[in-house]
């Protein structure tokens, strides 16, 4: 699904692609903690903490980036 959701974002400049693996996966490996900070909180879900220290920022980074785009 990752793959027609990148060539979506590409053929439409309204269109942004926010890719959480570069932050959750930085490495070929992906690990279980990061910082000393557990990344899940079970199985399938980030952790409340890891997302706001981690993943929030990135986010509003990424927000930032495309609202400057813009103008």
């Amino acid at each position: 699904h990752f793959e027609k959701l990148n060539k979506l974002s590409t053929s439409h400049s309204n269109i942004y692609l926010f890719d959480t693996y570069k932050i959750t996966c930085p490495k070929i490996t992906c690990n279980y903690s990061m910082d000393g900070i557990d990344i899940y909180s079970d199985i399938t879900h980030l952790s409340y903490r890891w997302a706001r220290d981690f993943l929030a920022p990135e986010i509003s980074k990424f927000i930032n980036e495309i609202q400057t785009m813009g103008k």
